[in-house]
């Protein structure tokens, strides 16, 4: 007979209606109906607002955690990987505190230098390794003052003369393994920096180049070797390099060629220009300059 009807509203808009329904009698409805009614469908209309924002809200959570999960299980996989890599590869790495402690010491550091994880990692700084008396006499610093105890602005490159904005790869030094080997090293440092630029420690890199230091040796004895041959050959000898300057020469040469000056005081000379200079002392002399620019 009468109705009276209002709408049920969200913020997200119309849900449905809401009304008083006079079925035996013809009413009409009062400002206080009115006023109930209104009251009566904010409050359900609030309320499913309210249960549409929880559901939407968890919703968004289980999004989230979702991408919160396949992100953790993403940088998981890379420190597993980075794990993997610094633990097989045939290199000494090592990691280090702002203090300079060292916190990270991989299995082919443990087997070069024969030293367990544990005996090092919380007790030393890298300098542990290091040859005290080739250190004192490149930095000036006694090494038992800095290997066993961290300190509050450890700058490993600074101490080891380094510039720090710089990788250190070309940075020879001496270890000593625990079982007395020397190993020469081949050193890269690396700053380990925080989201402000603030340095939370060092990153270190050793390769062994013994075996390449024994090779070096070698070669330069054997090239000592074969100067002192040729200095004291009875024939004039004279070597020169890719830009045509000479880098060696004996004693006969210059006798042969009457040049009243050491041997040594030819080194770096112009080889073109002393040719051309005494070509005319040869029986052909452009033959000479011939057969030298073929050589």
């Amino acid at each position: 007979k009468s109705l009276l009807v209002i709408p049920l509203l969200t913020s997200d808009g119309l849900i449905g209606f809401l009304g008083f329904d006079s079925v035996a009698e013809v009413k009409r409805w009062q400002n206080e109906d009115i006023l109930l009614l209104n009251t009566l469908g904010e409050i359900l209309g609030n309320g499913f607002g309210r249960l549409k924002y929880e559901e939407n809200l968890v919703q968004i959570n289980s999004q989230l955690e979702q991408k919160v999960e396949e992100r953790t299980r993403h940088i998981t996989q890379l420190l597993e990987l980075n794990r993997a890599i610094v633990d097989n590869v045939g290199l000494m790495v090592m990691s280090t505190d702002n203090r300079g402690i060292i916190r990270s010491f991989n299995p082919f550091a443990q087997k070069m230098l024969a030293y367990d994880a544990t005996e090092i990692v919380g007790h030393y700084t890298p300098l542990f390794f290091h040859d005290a008396v080739e250190f004192l006499s490149r930095t000036g610093t006694e090494i038992r003052e800095l290997d066993k105890t961290g300190f509050e602005e450890f700058n490993l490159p600074a101490l080891l003369g380094l510039k720090e904005d710089k990788y250190s790869d070309e940075s020879e030094w001496v270890y000593w393994s625990k079982d007395g080997k020397k190993i020469n090293v081949l050193l890269s440092i690396s700053k380990l920096e925080g989201v402000n630029g603030e340095t939370n420690g060092y990153a270190i890199v050793a390769i062994d180049i013994t075996d390449r230091k024994v090779a070096e040796r070698a070669q330069f004895k054997t090239m000592q070797n074969l100067m002192f041959l040729i200095q004291n050959l009875r024939a004039g000898t004279l070597f020169e390099d890719e830009n045509r300057r000479v880098f060696l020469v004996n004693q006969s040469f210059c006798d042969l060629f009457n040049i009243g000056l050491d041997p040594e005081m030819l080194i770096g000379a112009d080889c073109a220009a002393a040719s051309e200079a005494s070509k005319h002392l040869m029986k052909n002399p452009d033959g000479f300059i011939r057969r030298i620019e073929e050589v």
